[in-house]
């Protein structure tokens, strides 16, 4: 890999969010220190491959064709082989290869369930929220309320006790209200 790759701004926005959403469930289920930290770098890093893949494919402004999508689903091994090289543990790097794992199966690897790490469980389920509550080039972003309609309508691809967590503390505390764009960079 070139070291020359940048990680854009919206996947470093995306990362925290997604980081700090993961962090309030891992409090929620009382995580010890180690588990936290180890939740927080995962979700903080879990697409930071994405500097490796064609741009242009990945923030094109329509729907991607097979090869395109397997080219994008590439990313989840370019972000291991990042986060490894980095020193990370092998938790970390379980945790960002299975992140795109859906409870029932049919995700990027085909784990499902328990075998799914809970720390890609949940990121897997902020990540969702997340990709569908902001904008991307390829759609617009929806409402809270939308976002959890359509992840109810797949509701399969998530353990459903970590997404009721979730609900509850986006419908409590408002955590994905983060707003992160006064900062400048």
């Amino acid at each position: 890999m070139k070291e020359n790759k940048v990680v854009n701004l919206y996947d470093f926005r995306h990362g925290l969010r997604v980081s700090i959403n993961s962090y309030n469930i891992g409090e929620r289920l009382s995580f010890n220190s180690n588990m936290m930290k180890n939740l927080y770098l995962s979700s903080l890093l879990h697409d930071i491959g994405k500097a490796h893949l064609d741009q242009m494919i990945l923030n094109a402004p329509r729907k991607l064709n097979k090869n395109e999508f397997e080219h994008v689903k590439k990313h989840i091994l370019y972000s291991v082989k990042e986060v490894r090289n980095l020193g990370f543990n092998e938790d970390i790097q379980n945790n960002i290869k299975y992140h795109h794992e859906n409870y029932d199966g049919t995700g990027y690897l085909g784990l499902k369930g328990k075998e799914i790490p809970i720390v890609s469980r949940i990121i897997r389920i902020c990540d969702t929220f997340d990709v569908l509550t902001n904008y991307r080039p390829y759609k617009n972003r929806m409402t809270v309320n939308e976002a959890f309609d359509e992840m109810e309508g797949k509701i399969k691809w998530y353990d459903e006790e970590l997404y009721k967590i979730f609900k509850e503390l986006i419908r409590n505390d408002n955590i994905h209200q983060l707003d992160i764009s006064y900062i400048n960079f």
